[in-house]
Protein backbone atom coordinates (compact mmCIF):
# COMPACT_ATOMS: atom_id res chain seq x y z
CA UNK A 1 0.00 0.00 0.00
CA UNK A 2 1.67 3.27 -1.31
CA UNK A 3 2.13 6.20 1.57
CA UNK A 4 -0.75 8.55 0.46
CA UNK A 5 -3.27 5.28 0.17
CA UNK A 6 -2.36 3.81 3.67
CA UNK A 7 -2.98 7.99 5.14
CA UNK A 8 -6.53 7.03 3.41
CA UNK A 9 -7.29 4.05 4.88
CA UNK A 10 -6.03 5.18 8.27
CA UNK A 11 -8.49 7.90 8.19
CA UNK A 12 -10.98 6.00 6.90
CA UNK A 13 -10.50 3.61 9.99
CA UNK A 14 -10.56 6.66 12.07
CA UNK A 15 -14.01 8.18 10.80
CA UNK A 16 -15.18 4.70 11.19
CA UNK A 17 -14.26 4.53 15.05
CA UNK A 18 -15.87 7.98 15.51
CA UNK A 19 -18.89 7.10 13.84
CA UNK A 20 -19.51 3.99 16.47
CA UNK A 21 -18.37 6.07 19.47
CA UNK A 22 -20.08 9.11 18.10
CA UNK A 23 -24.01 6.57 17.84
CA UNK A 24 -23.30 4.52 20.71
CA UNK A 25 -22.59 7.70 23.08
CA UNK A 26 -25.75 9.18 21.64
CA UNK A 27 -28.15 6.24 22.37
CA UNK A 28 -26.48 5.22 25.96
CA UNK A 29 -27.31 9.03 26.82
CA UNK A 30 -30.41 9.15 25.57
CA UNK A 31 -31.58 5.30 27.45
CA UNK A 32 -30.64 6.79 30.79
CA UNK A 33 -31.57 10.53 30.18
CA UNK A 34 -35.39 9.30 29.76
CA UNK A 35 -35.39 7.17 32.45
CA UNK A 36 -33.72 9.81 35.19
CA UNK A 37 -36.70 13.05 33.87
CA UNK A 38 -39.46 13.01 35.92
CA UNK A 39 -43.04 11.27 34.77
CA UNK A 40 -44.53 7.58 34.35
CA UNK A 41 -45.03 6.13 30.88
CA UNK A 42 -47.90 4.09 32.36
CA UNK A 43 -49.81 6.47 33.62
CA UNK A 44 -49.57 8.50 30.62
CA UNK A 45 -51.17 5.50 28.36
CA UNK A 46 -53.75 4.64 31.34
CA UNK A 47 -54.34 8.00 32.76
CA UNK A 48 -53.90 9.37 36.04
CA UNK A 49 -57.03 7.41 37.21
CA UNK A 50 -55.90 3.98 36.65
CA UNK A 51 -56.18 1.45 39.11
CA UNK A 52 -52.50 0.10 40.58
CA UNK A 53 -53.57 -3.24 39.42
CA UNK A 54 -54.51 -1.96 35.87
CA UNK A 55 -51.01 0.16 36.27
CA UNK A 56 -48.71 -2.88 37.83
CA UNK A 57 -50.00 -5.17 34.96
CA UNK A 58 -49.03 -2.95 32.32
CA UNK A 59 -45.70 -1.97 33.76
CA UNK A 60 -45.06 -5.87 33.58
CA UNK A 61 -46.02 -6.10 30.10
CA UNK A 62 -43.61 -3.43 28.93
CA UNK A 63 -40.82 -4.85 31.32
CA UNK A 64 -40.61 -1.95 33.41
CA UNK A 65 -40.94 -4.02 35.97
CA UNK A 66 -37.41 -5.03 35.66
CA UNK A 67 -34.20 -3.76 37.08
CA UNK A 68 -32.78 -0.54 35.37
CA UNK A 69 -29.68 -2.75 33.90
CA UNK A 70 -31.78 -5.53 33.10
CA UNK A 71 -33.96 -2.78 30.66
CA UNK A 72 -30.62 -1.39 29.37
CA UNK A 73 -29.36 -5.03 28.62
CA UNK A 74 -32.09 -5.99 26.70
CA UNK A 75 -32.19 -2.03 24.93
CA UNK A 76 -28.77 -2.86 23.22
CA UNK A 77 -29.44 -6.49 22.22
CA UNK A 78 -32.66 -4.82 20.38
CA UNK A 79 -30.30 -2.06 19.08
CA UNK A 80 -27.74 -4.26 17.40
CA UNK A 81 -29.55 -7.05 16.22
CA UNK A 82 -33.11 -5.08 14.94
CA UNK A 83 -32.05 -1.14 14.75
CA UNK A 84 -34.58 -0.83 17.04
CA UNK A 85 -35.01 -0.26 20.74
CA UNK A 86 -38.40 -2.35 21.24
CA UNK A 87 -42.50 -1.58 20.63
CA UNK A 88 -43.57 1.90 21.21
CA UNK A 89 -45.45 2.10 24.45
CA UNK A 90 -48.13 4.29 22.85
CA UNK A 91 -48.65 2.87 19.03
CA UNK A 92 -47.47 -0.72 20.47
CA UNK A 93 -46.03 -1.10 16.59
CA UNK A 94 -41.73 -1.85 16.39
CA UNK A 95 -40.65 1.32 16.99
CA UNK A 96 -38.45 1.26 13.62
CA UNK A 97 -41.48 1.16 11.27
CA UNK A 98 -42.94 4.19 13.15
CA UNK A 99 -39.61 6.16 12.40
CA UNK A 100 -39.07 4.80 8.82
CA UNK A 101 -42.83 5.58 7.94
CA UNK A 102 -41.79 9.27 8.56
CA UNK A 103 -38.90 9.21 7.72
CA UNK A 104 -39.66 10.31 3.92
CA UNK A 105 -41.03 13.22 4.49
CA UNK A 106 -38.44 14.79 7.25
CA UNK A 107 -35.71 13.48 4.53
CA UNK A 108 -37.12 15.34 1.76
CA UNK A 109 -36.85 18.68 3.89
CA UNK A 110 -33.47 18.03 4.37
CA UNK A 111 -32.73 17.52 0.95
CA UNK A 112 -34.83 20.34 -0.07
CA UNK A 113 -33.76 22.92 2.26
CA UNK A 114 -30.23 22.18 1.47
CA UNK A 115 -30.79 22.69 -1.95
CA UNK A 116 -32.26 25.95 -1.30
CA UNK A 117 -29.98 26.85 0.84
CA UNK A 118 -27.02 25.73 -1.31
CA UNK A 119 -28.51 27.74 -4.16
CA UNK A 120 -28.75 31.28 -2.29
CA UNK A 121 -25.90 30.49 -0.22
CA UNK A 122 -23.53 30.82 -3.69
CA UNK A 123 -25.65 33.14 -5.47
CA UNK A 124 -25.79 36.01 -2.63
CA UNK A 125 -22.04 35.38 -1.67
CA UNK A 126 -21.01 35.76 -5.74
CA UNK A 127 -23.13 38.50 -6.17
CA UNK A 128 -21.48 40.52 -2.31
CA UNK A 129 -18.18 39.40 -3.11
CA UNK A 130 -17.73 40.59 -6.93
CA UNK A 131 -19.73 44.28 -5.33
CA UNK A 132 -17.46 44.52 -2.57
CA UNK A 133 -17.90 48.36 -0.48
CA UNK A 134 -21.08 48.59 -3.26
CA UNK A 135 -24.86 49.06 -2.17
CA UNK A 136 -25.71 45.43 -3.43
CA UNK A 137 -23.08 44.17 -0.98
CA UNK A 138 -24.29 46.18 2.42
CA UNK A 139 -28.18 45.00 0.96
CA UNK A 140 -27.12 41.28 1.05
CA UNK A 141 -24.97 41.68 4.38
CA UNK A 142 -27.71 43.39 6.33
CA UNK A 143 -30.49 40.26 5.14
CA UNK A 144 -28.13 37.83 6.25
CA UNK A 145 -28.14 39.87 9.73
CA UNK A 146 -31.64 39.87 9.49
CA UNK A 147 -32.29 36.45 8.70
CA UNK A 148 -30.05 35.45 10.86
CA UNK A 149 -31.74 36.71 14.27
CA UNK A 150 -35.44 35.84 13.39
CA UNK A 151 -36.73 33.26 15.37
CA UNK A 152 -37.93 30.01 13.47
CA UNK A 153 -41.33 29.68 14.49
CA UNK A 154 -41.86 33.55 13.86
CA UNK A 155 -40.72 33.66 10.21
CA UNK A 156 -42.54 30.32 9.56
CA UNK A 157 -45.74 32.35 11.11
CA UNK A 158 -45.35 34.88 8.75
CA UNK A 159 -44.69 33.15 5.99
CA UNK A 160 -47.89 30.95 6.29
CA UNK A 161 -50.13 33.95 6.78
CA UNK A 162 -48.50 35.71 3.71
CA UNK A 163 -47.98 32.92 0.94
CA UNK A 164 -50.81 30.50 2.44
CA UNK A 165 -53.67 32.36 4.20
CA UNK A 166 -53.76 35.66 1.96
CA UNK A 167 -51.84 34.25 -1.72
CA UNK A 168 -53.16 31.07 -1.51
CA UNK A 169 -49.89 30.00 -2.82
CA UNK A 170 -49.07 26.98 -0.39
CA UNK A 171 -51.13 24.24 1.67
CA UNK A 172 -50.94 25.84 5.41
CA UNK A 173 -49.80 22.56 6.38
CA UNK A 174 -49.88 18.93 6.11
CA UNK A 175 -49.55 17.22 3.51
CA UNK A 176 -52.64 17.30 1.98
CA UNK A 177 -54.37 17.68 -1.86
CA UNK A 178 -51.73 20.13 -3.21
CA UNK A 179 -48.81 17.68 -3.26
CA UNK A 180 -46.02 16.25 -1.72
CA UNK A 181 -43.21 18.65 -2.70
CA UNK A 182 -45.56 21.63 -2.60
CA UNK A 183 -46.47 20.77 0.81
CA UNK A 184 -42.36 21.47 1.69
CA UNK A 185 -41.65 24.29 -0.58
CA UNK A 186 -42.70 26.66 2.36
CA UNK A 187 -40.77 24.74 5.23
CA UNK A 188 -37.60 24.44 3.27
CA UNK A 189 -37.70 28.34 2.34
CA UNK A 190 -38.10 28.98 6.25
CA UNK A 191 -35.41 26.58 7.07
CA UNK A 192 -32.65 27.75 4.03
CA UNK A 193 -33.55 32.21 5.43
CA UNK A 194 -32.76 31.15 8.68
CA UNK A 195 -29.73 28.87 8.16
CA UNK A 196 -28.23 31.03 4.88
CA UNK A 197 -26.78 33.86 6.64
CA UNK A 198 -24.36 32.51 8.52
CA UNK A 199 -23.08 30.79 5.27
CA UNK A 200 -23.09 33.55 2.73
CA UNK A 201 -21.36 35.66 5.04
CA UNK A 202 -18.49 32.71 5.39
CA UNK A 203 -18.57 32.48 1.83
CA UNK A 204 -18.35 36.04 0.74
CA UNK A 205 -15.04 36.04 3.28
CA UNK A 206 -13.23 33.50 1.47
CA UNK A 207 -14.02 34.46 -1.66
CA UNK A 208 -12.77 38.00 -1.20
CA UNK A 209 -9.53 35.72 -0.09
CA UNK A 210 -9.74 34.03 -3.19
CA UNK A 211 -10.22 37.06 -5.84
CA UNK A 212 -6.97 38.64 -4.55
CA UNK A 213 -4.93 36.21 -4.69
CA UNK A 214 -2.54 35.97 -7.23
CA UNK A 215 -3.35 33.16 -9.27
CA UNK A 216 -6.43 34.80 -10.24
CA UNK A 217 -4.64 37.56 -11.23
CA UNK A 218 -2.75 35.41 -13.37
CA UNK A 219 -5.95 33.62 -14.89
CA UNK A 220 -7.34 37.44 -16.24
CA UNK A 221 -4.21 37.98 -17.90
CA UNK A 222 -3.89 34.87 -19.31
CA UNK A 223 -7.54 36.22 -20.85
CA UNK A 224 -10.26 33.78 -18.94
CA UNK A 225 -13.20 35.30 -18.78
CA UNK A 226 -14.56 36.26 -14.91
CA UNK A 227 -17.78 33.72 -15.36
CA UNK A 228 -15.45 30.61 -16.18
CA UNK A 229 -12.62 31.71 -13.40
CA UNK A 230 -15.09 32.14 -10.79
CA UNK A 231 -17.22 28.55 -11.41
CA UNK A 232 -14.07 26.99 -11.70
CA UNK A 233 -11.02 28.24 -9.47
CA UNK A 234 -12.46 30.74 -7.58
CA UNK A 235 -15.41 28.75 -5.62
CA UNK A 236 -14.22 25.55 -5.59
CA UNK A 237 -10.98 27.08 -3.66
CA UNK A 238 -13.32 29.41 -1.40
CA UNK A 239 -15.99 26.61 -0.58
CA UNK A 240 -14.36 23.90 1.35
CA UNK A 241 -14.81 26.13 4.92
CA UNK A 242 -18.06 27.33 4.02
CA UNK A 243 -19.10 23.53 3.03
CA UNK A 244 -17.77 21.83 6.34
CA UNK A 245 -19.88 24.65 7.72
CA UNK A 246 -23.31 23.55 5.61
CA UNK A 247 -22.94 19.91 6.95
CA UNK A 248 -22.66 21.09 10.28
CA UNK A 249 -25.90 23.00 9.89
CA UNK A 250 -27.34 19.80 7.66
CA UNK A 251 -26.54 17.82 11.04
CA UNK A 252 -28.84 20.54 12.85
CA UNK A 253 -31.62 19.74 9.96
CA UNK A 254 -31.85 16.23 10.95
CA UNK A 255 -32.24 16.68 14.68
CA UNK A 256 -33.54 20.36 15.20
CA UNK A 257 -36.81 19.43 11.99
CA UNK A 258 -39.02 19.65 15.12
CA UNK A 259 -39.89 23.05 16.10
CA UNK A 260 -41.00 23.48 11.86
CA UNK A 261 -42.55 19.82 11.44
CA UNK A 262 -45.12 21.10 14.49
CA UNK A 263 -45.78 24.82 12.85
CA UNK A 264 -46.79 23.02 9.29
CA UNK A 265 -47.80 19.89 10.64
CA UNK A 266 -45.65 17.63 8.68
CA UNK A 267 -45.94 14.28 9.95
CA UNK A 268 -41.93 13.55 9.90
CA UNK A 269 -39.65 12.41 12.49
CA UNK A 270 -39.91 15.36 14.49
CA UNK A 271 -43.41 15.64 15.61
CA UNK A 272 -42.49 12.35 16.00
CA UNK A 273 -40.14 13.12 18.59
CA UNK A 274 -42.63 15.51 19.78
CA UNK A 275 -45.08 13.31 20.70
CA UNK A 276 -42.90 10.58 22.06
CA UNK A 277 -41.11 12.74 24.76
CA UNK A 278 -44.46 13.94 25.61
CA UNK A 279 -45.59 10.80 26.24
CA UNK A 280 -42.41 9.71 27.79
CA UNK A 281 -42.44 6.68 25.05
CA UNK A 282 -39.17 5.53 25.84
CA UNK A 283 -38.51 2.97 23.04
CA UNK A 284 -39.72 5.86 20.02
CA UNK A 285 -37.60 7.95 21.61
CA UNK A 286 -34.68 6.11 21.64
CA UNK A 287 -34.95 4.71 18.35
CA UNK A 288 -35.51 8.35 16.98
CA UNK A 289 -31.61 9.16 18.45
CA UNK A 290 -30.57 6.45 16.69
CA UNK A 291 -31.95 6.83 13.43
CA UNK A 292 -30.52 10.44 14.41
CA UNK A 293 -27.42 9.49 15.07
CA UNK A 294 -26.60 7.40 11.51
CA UNK A 295 -28.23 10.22 9.87
CA UNK A 296 -25.49 13.18 11.67
CA UNK A 297 -22.83 10.53 11.17
CA UNK A 298 -23.25 9.85 7.03
CA UNK A 299 -23.76 13.90 6.82
CA UNK A 300 -20.30 14.35 8.26
CA UNK A 301 -19.12 11.29 6.22
CA UNK A 302 -20.45 12.75 3.06
CA UNK A 303 -18.81 16.60 4.12
CA UNK A 304 -15.12 14.91 4.48
CA UNK A 305 -15.99 13.05 1.46
CA UNK A 306 -17.01 16.35 -0.88
CA UNK A 307 -13.83 18.31 1.03
CA UNK A 308 -11.13 15.50 -0.20
CA UNK A 309 -12.65 16.03 -3.95
CA UNK A 310 -12.52 19.72 -3.53
CA UNK A 311 -9.11 19.52 -2.26
CA UNK A 312 -7.05 16.97 -2.78
CA UNK A 313 -4.06 18.05 -0.50
CA UNK A 314 -6.63 17.09 2.39
CA UNK A 315 -6.31 13.44 1.72
CA UNK A 316 -2.53 13.51 2.76
CA UNK A 317 -3.31 15.54 5.66
CA UNK A 318 -1.97 14.13 8.82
Amino acid sequence: MTGSGSVLFRRLIESALRAFLTIGGVVIATFFILHIVPGDPVLMILGEHASSTAVQALRVTLGLDRPMLEQFTAFLIGIFRHADAGYSLVYRVPSNELVLSRLPVTGALVLLSTLFTTIAVCVFATVAALNEGKATDHIIRTLSTLGAAMPVFWLAIILITLFSVNLRWFPVGGIGRHGFLNSLILPAVTATIVTAPVLVRSLRAQLLEVINAEFVTMLRTNGLSTSRIMIRHILPNAAIPTLILLGINISGMLGGSIILERVFALPGIGSLLFDAIAKRDFPLTQTIALFSAVGVVVVSLLTDIAVRILDPRVRLAQ
